[in-house]
């Protein structure tokens, strides 16, 4: 494996954790807080890094609840599927 794959796949790793990190924590302050009360800075307040972040990712919070939805239902799916 060539030099630049490895930092390309350690990138990608890191872009599919914080995105893991990011859903999870948007996931326990909805459920905390309800959908319409969590605000996009208390996630970044739970999980660190910042708005841009957050939304070159998702683009909104409603981008972000659908991304929950759908990481949850593809979870579901897969498991209906063993």
């Amino acid at each position: 494996m060539k030099k630049a794959d490895k930092v390309t796949d350690t990138k990608s790793e890191r872009t599919k954790l914080r995105r893991k990190t990011i859903l999870r924590a948007a996931a326990e302050l909805f459920f905390e807080q309800g959908y319409a009360t969590t605000s996009i800075d208390a996630i970044i307040e739970r999980t660190g890094g910042s708005k841009r972040t957050i939304y070159s990712e998702f683009g909104s919070k409603e981008g972000l609840f659908l991304a929950l939805v759908a990481d949850n239902a593809d979870r579901a799916i897969s498991a209906l599927s063993l």
